[in-house]
């Protein structure tokens, strides 16, 4: 059984949750975050297919992938 202080707190969160949530997504859309490349890498390992297009963002030395990084956190 729930208690009063319960009660409240569950209407709370349900009142200003999806207001909040919409908020967050109108506000979320303004964003102007870098482009970033894709390339057609798979690999199979015990039988099955992986594709991982964003491999080339593994190699942090990479000068491309320090420029992307750079890119990132101007955004953020």
């Amino acid at each position: 059984m729930k208690t009063q202080t319960q009660d409240h707190s569950d209407f709370a969160r349900r009142t200003f949750a999806a207001p909040l949530l919409f908020l967050l997504a109108a506000c979320g859309g303004g964003f102007d975050y870098p482009d970033t490349r894709q390339e057609v890498v798979s690999e199979t390992m015990h039988g099955v297919t992986v594709e991982d297009p964003y491999r080339w963002l593994e190699d942090d030395h990479d000068p491309e992938v320090l420029e992307w990084v750079d890119a990132q956190n101007e955004v953020t």
